[in-house]
């Protein structure tokens, strides 16, 4: 590869890195079309670290954020949603382990009121939002404390 063309994928990949954070996978990936050498995609992943265009954990916080207090997305969805985006596992709890369990939990019930909320007179309530919380990704004992408590 020429310099000036390393250059533009580089510029290619800072507007790419630019309007939403994006994980070493993800630039590695949009880079694949570009057939470079390793050495060549690792140099511009430093530079884009370096120029703090990727910032993996800043991601996973933001991510977090997003996904708990927004989607309202339990713990293991949001692990799912950054272990594909090829965020290491302990990148992934030590960012977790900072969120509030009060408002971890705060976000379930929310979640499960909304719920219950529009399923009012639904047949097997208890199993179908069960069933529900699950499928956002709150996990099985947290679903049981708040069933418990409700």
């Amino acid at each position: 590869m020429t310099p000036n063309t390393l250059k533009e994928i580089l510029l290619k990949m800072e507007h790419y890195c630019s309007y939403r954070e994006r994980s070493i996978k993800e630039v590695r990936t949009k880079m694949l079309p570009f057939h470079l050498s390793l050495n060549d995609e690792n140099s511009i992943i430093e530079q884009l670290k370096d120029n703090d265009f990727i910032d993996e954990n800043r991601l996973v916080t933001n991510y977090i954020h997003s996904k708990l207090f927004s989607a309202s997305w339990g713990k293991m969805k949001i692990v799912n949603g950054l272990f594909q985006k090829g965020i290491a596992t302990s990148v992934i709890e030590k960012t977790f382990n900072q969120i509030d369990k009060d408002d971890y939990l705060e976000v379930l019930n929310k979640t499960a009121e909304k719920w219950l909320l529009l399923n009012e007179n639904v047949p097997d309530q208890e199993a179908k939002l069960y069933r529900y919380l699950m499928s956002k990704g709150f996990e099985q004992h947290v679903i049981t404390t708040y069933k418990l408590k409700h």
